[in-house]
């Protein structure tokens, strides 16, 4: 499908593909990546975003982070790091280019508003499980898996 991206269009699965695609296992990150995306997602938007520093909806709009910054979570090592960094690099999904500083890249581009919203809900979801936003987005979660699942 055709999505909006500034004066112009990216293309990007509609949600239905991509959940079909998901659930064979095509275009699924590995465990490492998953975990170094959601780092750099909560250092470079949802943190700047909460502080007031970046503004919008733009998964690109972002302050960069580093390696070094990644790596005092202490789980993952330098090395599962930077080799989760090439992945991602390559795939598009953090911005190529210097080395050193790591932002959100094009694929984010390629997001439906359902998808970025629920990539924004998960991080909610991780920052602050028991907290009441948190408690509202499983809520309704469950209640729109409820009625998917309801015959029709």
């Amino acid at each position: 499908m055709l999505l909006p991206n500034g004066d112009g269009w990216s293309s990007g699965y509609d949600d239905t593909i991509a959940d079909r695609l998901a659930d064979e296992g095509i275009g699924v990150l590995r465990p490492d990546d998953r975990a170094v995306l959601a780092l750099v997602l909560l250092r470079t938007v949802a943190v700047p975003r909460a502080l007031g520093r970046v503004e919008g909806t733009d998964w690109c709009e972002a302050e960069p982070t580093s390696v070094d910054e990644l790596a005092l979570n202490r789980h993952l090592t330098k090395s599962r790091i930077h080799a989760a960094v090439r992945r991602l690099k390559t795939a598009g999904i953090l911005r190529p280019g210097h080395r050193a500083l790591l932002v959100p890249g094009p694929q984010f581009q390629r997001l439906t508003p359902k998808r970025a919203q629920r990539l924004w809900e998960d991080l909610v979801l991780a920052c602050r499980p028991d907290g009441m936003l948190a408690e509202v987005i499983r809520r309704r979660r469950h209640a729109e898996e409820a009625r998917s699942e309801e015959p029709t």
